[in-house]
Parts: C-alpha cells; sequence; structure tokens
C-alpha cells in the first residue's frame, strides 16, 4: 500500500508542480501562430473568425473556436494565457482522476490499494503528479503545452481522449456520461485529425471485441458498453467528418505529396522507427521511473505469477507499438514525414497508460516479490529525487521565464513606438523562453513568424531580429 510517507512526498511534488504551472502561464505570451489566429480575431471576431479559418486553412473548428475565445480575453483584459494555462492544468488533472477512479473500481479485488478508498486531496495530488509526469516526459513540453494555438489542439485532444475512455468503461453509468461523451468526441473530433482516426480504431477494435457471446471486457455489461461505444464512434465519427470535409483541408493538400496507401504503410515503418529510436527512450524512461512510486509498490492479493505477467506484458507492448504505428500511420499518409513533436503528444499519452500499465501487471501477479522488502524505500528515494529537480526548475523557470516575458512585453512596446510606413523596425534576440515556447522573429522579414507578427499586431510597418555576430 502507499505509506503515509509517499503520499506527502506526492503532496508535495504536486504542490510544486502546480506551482510551476501556474508561473509558466503567468509568463507566457503570444507566440508566432498565435498571431495569425489574433489577426483573424481582429478581422473577424470570435465565431466568424473560426469559420474564415475553417474554410481557408485550418479546419480545427473546436480548437480554433478556444484559441480565438482566449486572445480574446488577452487582448481585452491581458490575463487569458493565464485563465488558458489554469483551465488546462486543471482539464489534465481532471482526466488522469477520471481514469484513475475507472481503472480502481476494476482492480480494487486485486491489489491492496484502493484509489477511490483515499481522501479527496491525495487523490487530487495524485492525479496532479501523475499529471506532472505526463508533463515532464513531453518531447517538447513549451510547444505541447503553453503554445496557445497547439495546446488547444494537442494538449486538449489528448486530455478528452482519457476523459472518453474513462467514461466509456465506468463501472456503473448514468444518463450524464452521454452528454460528456459528447463533449469529448466534439473536441476531439473537432480538433486533431490524427487522435480522431486512432480513437475510431480503438473504438472499433473494442466493438468488435464486445460483439461475441459472453465476452465481457472488465466486469461491464456488455450491452451497455456497446451502447456507449456506438454512440462514441457516431458522434466521433460525424464532428471528424465535418473536420475532414472542410474546404481549408482541400487547400492544405496542396502542400504535400500524394502517396498511394501501400507506399504509405511502407514509408510508415521508417516513420515509426525514428519515433522509437529517437524520440520515445528519454519519455520512456522518465515515465517508467516516476509511475513506480505510485503503482510499482503496490501490494497485491495473488501468488506471484512471473509467467502469466511476461506472456500479459508482450501483448501489452505489442498493442502499445501497433498503436504508435497506427498513429504514426495517418500523419505518414498525409504528409509523408514523422509528425510533428506537438503532434505526437499522442505517444506520450500512450506511453504513460503503458508505464502504468506495466507496474499494474507487476503487482497484480506479483513479480516485484523478490524486492518486496526495498520497494517502499525505492519509491521514497525516486519521490525525493523527483521533488528536489522539481523544485530546482521551478526556480529555474522562475528566474527564465520572467526576463523571457519581459523582453516580449517591451519588444511588443518598442515596435509599436518605432513603427512607420516607410522603416523597417529592428529588434533585439529575445532571451531564452525556458519551457515556454519561443516568440521569437526571424532575420527575414518575409518569414511566417514575422509576417504573422506584424498582421496579429496590426503594424505598418515590417519587423525582423538583429543579427548579431560573434565578436
Amino acid at each position: 500500500m502507499l505509506h503515509s510517507r509517499h503520499i506527502q512526498l506526492i503532496k508535495w511534488c504536486a504542490l510544486i508542480f502546480g506551482i510551476l504551472f501556474l508561473v509558466l502561464s503567468f509568463y507566457n505570451v503570444p507566440a508566432t501562430d498565435d498571431y495569425h489566429f489574433l489577426h483573424n480575431l481582429h478581422q473577424f471576431g470570435i465565431w466568424n473568425g473560426m469559420i474564415h479559418e475553417y474554410n481557408s486553412w485550418s479546419p480545427r473548428f473546436a480548437s480554433v473556436l478556444m484559441t480565438h475565445l482566449f486572445l480574446r480575453i488577452q487582448d481585452s483584459w491581458g490575463i487569458g494565457y493565464l485563465l488558458f494555462g489554469i483551465l488546462s492544468l486543471v482539464l489534465v488533472t481532471f482526466s488522469v482522476y477520471s481514469f484513475l477512479r475507472m481503472v480502481d473500481t476494476h482492480l480494487s479485488k486485486v491489489l491492496l490499494f484502493s484509489f477511490r478508498n483515499l481522501k479527496p486531496i491525495d487523490q487530487i495530488s495524485i492525479a496532479l503528479f501523475i499529471s506532472s509526469i505526463w508533463f515532464l516526459g513531453t518531447f517538447r513540453i513549451g510547444e505541447t503545452w503553453f503554445w496557445l494555438c497547439s495546446a488547444s489542439t494537442y494538449l486538449w485532444s489528448n486530455a478528452f481522449f482519457m476523459i472518453l475512455i474513462s467514461r466509456l468503461f465506468k463501472k456503473y453509468s448514468t444518463t450524464f456520461d452521454y452528454p460528456v461523451l459528447v463533449l469529448c468526441a466534439y473536441y476531439i473530433g473537432g480538433s486533431c485529425g490524427p487522435i480522431s482516426l486512432i480513437t475510431l480504431t480503438i473504438l472499433g477494435i473494442l466493438l468488435f471485441s464486445t460483439s461475441s457471446k459472453n465476452n465481457y471486457l472488465f466486469d461491464l455489461n456488455a450491452s451497455l458498453l456497446r451502447r456507449k461505444i456506438v454512440f462514441s464512434l457516431v458522434v466521433l465519427g460525424g464532428f471528424f467528418l465535418i473536420q475532414y470535409l472542410a474546404e481549408g483541408n482541400r487547400i492544405r493538400e496542396t502542400f504535400f505529396q500524394r502517396v498511394s496507401l501501400m507506399g504509405s504503410l511502407v514509408l510508415n515503418m521508417k516513420m515509426t522507427g525514428i519515433i522509437l529510436i529517437k524520440r520515445l527512450p528519454l519519455s520512456l524512461l522518465i515515465d517508467l521511473i516516476l509511475t513506480f512510486p505510485v503503482v510499482g509498490i503496490v501490494g497485491t492479493k495473488n501468488k506471484s505469477e512471473p509467467k502469466k505477467w511476461f506472456k500479459t506484458i508482450f501483448l501489452v507492448t505489442f498493442s502499445y507499438f501497433m498503436a504508435i504505428f497506427l498513429f504514426q500511420w495517418s500523419i505518414t499518409y498525409k504528409t509523408q514525414d514523422v509528425g510533428a513533436f506537438r503532434t505526437l503528444f499522442f505517444v506520450q499519452t500512450l506511453t504513460l497508460l503503458y508505464c502504468g500499465v506495466f507496474w499494474m501487471l507487476a503487482a497484480k501477479f506479483g513479480v516485484l516479490h523478490k524486492i518486496q522488502g526495498i520497494q517502499h524505500k525505492i519509491g521514497s528515494g525516486i519521490l525525493t529525487i523527483y521533488l528536489i529537480v522539481l523544485s530546482a526548475i521551478l526556480i529555474k523557470e522562475t528566474t527564465v521565464t520572467k526576463r523571457y516575458h519581459q523582453a516580449c512585453i517591451g519588444r511588443v512596446s518598442y515596435v509599436k513606438q518605432s513603427c512607420n510606413a516607410k522603416n523597417v523596425v529592428e529588434v533585439n534576440p529575445l532571451p531564452e523562453s525556458g519551457m515556454l515556447y519561443s516568440s521569437e522573429l526571424s532575420t527575414d522579414t518575409a518569414y511566417f513568424s514575422n509576417v504573422h507578427f506584424k498582421q496579429g499586431l496590426n503594424l505598418n510597418c515590417t519587423v525582423k531580429r538583429k543579427l548579431f555576430f560573434p565578436e
């Protein structure tokens, strides 16, 4: 079971992470494409700006609408990025909390640990702690968590994916489940094509798995589960179809070469290999180590069965790699390239789930019995080191991002004061942005980030970054 010492350490880690996230959100500022959406907002407004974007470039109507909304708040009151960060943290933590409660209902008979039996503050702390693992294991943190137009697309879609799965497998269903499923389907289907496709694939596999007689996933009523799956398939499929049929999609497609389905399948083996070899190892290691103190130290009511564990974990690992392959396939087919770091946040979601399942199965089959006497000491050691690391990150990021924030505000003020139709305004390079996504400009006035910056701020001059040569 989780000792009180572990709970206390987890609480401290969760607190430091929460403060870190709020600090980063407070010092966050618009970056690159955010200025493009700010320009849309100024021209057309929140709703009509989304429609314009849907017909001209980005079909992600749900996330674009959310981006416009928070840009309006930022433009009017200067707190849009802070509010977005707070809401993102709440959404992510709630998605983890919901998933943990769902899992607990199906494993409480096996493990000597129950998430539901903890105090509410302890439950929230554990959910926030796991959210910090999700955060720290991200390939590019600033690009995924704090770049507004990216986070509203990929971060939120992943959170709603977790909530959708949690609602599907709730042991006791209520009528409130269906509105939540609609919300999840709306946001996933209206924001992220690759996650929509992989979710539809997962739902299809689940529907097939429940179609045979006397086949029950976990200990749920199969007919009730099928109704939820079919409902989610139809609603998510509908919203995804709206996104897919957007005129903006037709325009975006002209920027990529066409490839046959079989050709993309072969190419996808290479793209998946790049993910597994170059991008995944560090994230997998972080997740595997940091999930141990929460899952790997719990006891089991079963005897040690390492052979069953090996067979089961082999199947889980194969499913994990196949999910990554299928997810990347939709990207490969479209772009003939590996997904951008922000797009691959779903791979981090799968990795976090895989590591949690890995330790759950290890606990269930008792394969850690040989280190049973020191499991809690290992867990305490990991949590203590993690607390120190988070504290060091908080201290550093507070200093770095404050300086970056002040430089960005100063740059905008300087450009507005110096700008006229006949001049080119040169600005100093920005300092390091830390875990935030940098709003740096190019030395080329025609570069897209410079153009977006000019349009978003409604400037009548051109802007470029100064080129400094080393002395």
